[in-house]
Formats: C-alpha cells, sequence, structure tokens
C-alpha cells in the first residue's frame, strides 16, 4: 500500500492507496482517501480545449489545462458536492539522474530562489492564472493570464504582486525556515495601463508537500476590466489558490520581500 505506480503512457499515478489520478486526456479520475485525516474525495475532471503554455521548449514543456470538474469531497464521512473549473497542470523534462545518480548532481538543480503561482475563478467560464519567479537572484517578474471555456488561448498581461509577510515563519519538515505572506496585493495592466487589482487575505492554514513549498487559499476583494470588451469581473468575495515557495537565506526573506513596483 505504500508503493507508488507511473503508468509509461501516463494514464495512471498512484500515490500509495491515498491518491488516485487516472484518465487520458481529456477525461480523468481523481481518487483520494487519507484515513489519518479523515479526508476522501471522488472528482470526474474534463479538460477543456483551453490550454495556456508557460515553457514550450526541447528542454522543457509546462503547460496549464483548464478543466470542468464534478464529484464529492468528504471529512469525518460527511460527504459535500462540488463542482466547478480546475486546472490539470503537467511540466516535463529530461533529468539528469537518467546520466548518473550522484549526490552531486542536486548541484545542477535549477536553482529557483523564490516561486509562486496563484490561480482565480473569475466567473463559471473564465479564470484568471498569476505567477512569479526568482531565479539566483534574477528576477523574472510576474505575469498575468486570463483564458475562457468558450475562447480557445489566453490573453497575456502584465502584473506586479507585493504581499503582506507573515509575523513568524513556517518550519519546513526538512529544517528550514521560510516566510509565506499573510496577504496578496496584484496590479494587472495592459500595455502599461491598469485594468484590474485585487487584494487577498489568507485563510487557510498553509499545507505543506508542493515542491520545497506550500499551499492554501485566500479570499479576493476587487476587480478586473480586459480591454476590447472580452470581460469585466467583480471578485469580491471569490476564491483563490496560491502556491508560495521561498529558499532565500531567513534574513533575505525577511528584509527583501517580494514587492514589484505598482
Amino acid at each position: 500500500r505504500d508503493d507508488c505506480e507511473l503508468a509509461p503512457d501516463g494514464s495512471l499515478i498512484r500515490f500509495a492507496d491515498h491518491l488516485t489520478l487516472s484518465g487520458t486526456y481529456p477525461d480523468f479520475h481523481l481518487a483520494a482517501d487519507y484515513p489519518g485525516t479523515g479526508f476522501t474525495a471522488d472528482l470526474t475532471v474534463t479538460a477543456t480545449p483551453t490550454v495556456t503554455w508557460f515553457v514550450r521548449s526541447r528542454f522543457y514543456d509546462h503547460y496549464s489545462l483548464l478543466c470542468r470538474y464534478e464529484g464529492w469531497v468528504a471529512t469525518a464521512g460527511e460527504r459535500t458536492p462540488v463542482a466547478g473549473m480546475c486546472t490539470y497542470e503537467y511540466g516535463g523534462s529530461g533529468s539528469i539522474y537518467n546520466l548518473a545518480d550522484s549526490p552531486w548532481l542536486a548541484r545542477l538543480k535549477v536553482p529557483i530562489d523564490q516561486f509562486t503561482y496563484q490561480i482565480a475563478n473569475l466567473d463559471d467560464t473564465s479564470q484568471l492564472l498569476l505567477g512569479r519567479n526568482r531565479l539566483r537572484r534574477l528576477d523574472l517578474g510576474a505575469f498575468a493570464a486570463v483564458r475562457s471555456t468558450d475562447r480557445p488561448g489566453s490573453r497575456r498581461y502584465e502584473a506586479a504582486l507585493t504581499i503582506t509577510p507573515a509575523t513568524e515563519p513556517l518550519a519546513t519538515p526538512d529544517g528550514r525556515q521560510m516566510v509565506v505572506p499573510d496577504g496578496v496585493r496584484w496590479t494587472i495592466r495592459d500595455g502599461g495601463r491598469p485594468i484590474g487589482h485585487f487584494e487577498a487575505t489568507v485563510d487557510t492554514p498553509w499545507v505543506y508537500g508542493l515542491g520545497a513549498g506550500y499551499v492554501a487559499g485566500y479570499e479576493i476583494t476587487g476587480e478586473l476590466t480586459e480591454p476590447g470588451g472580452q470581460g469585466t469581473y467583480a471578485l469580491d468575495g471569490a476564491r483563490g489558490y496560491i502556491e508560495w515557495a521561498d529558499a532565500r537565506p531567513l534574513d533575505r526573506q525577511r528584509s527583501q520581500p517580494v514587492s514589484d513596483a505598482d
């Protein structure tokens, strides 16, 4: 029950008896069972034709499918029906460990200092993707992308992120200290012209396990108006999802919190 199973064609990913993702595009099935927490889930996930490419190259591919889900989640045996929009994320590259298995190869990993990826459903058909990365002190900047179930592709915009750091850092299972945000503020522009802004307060516990970082949920206040009549969204009360990892030394996390000039 503690083994993992990865089908060569990608049609099955099983982490012990706890989490199973099966199926092929565009139809997937997710089943979860964590006896230690009393959490179970059963979801049908259907991908739409809308895909957002983050990286597409000979060496690394990373894309996100806009999907719909339906099913149930349960805690302590009490089921709650759920349905809505979600994403199916995929990233893949060749591995240096295919060449040799040696501890020194860990030095060749991509040196990502700070990373965040955030998702908010704007309405029943449109979704907002946000992100910001720092690579070995090189600030790669922030991005925003909006996509819809009734239109292919993504509309990309400029973005700026500022966080309100939590007072106390979290201790990761491998002994690091990480400052996570209590709140975030995004400004979104098109050609330098502001078209949207929102503030969000993290209101769920941070859960470790996304790579070397955490995930949480937040509630949003704000608005977004896309150019050309492509969509106007009132975001007050909307929910969002946040991934956060910061591998910088603790003193630098505290003295240099993420803050883009608005």
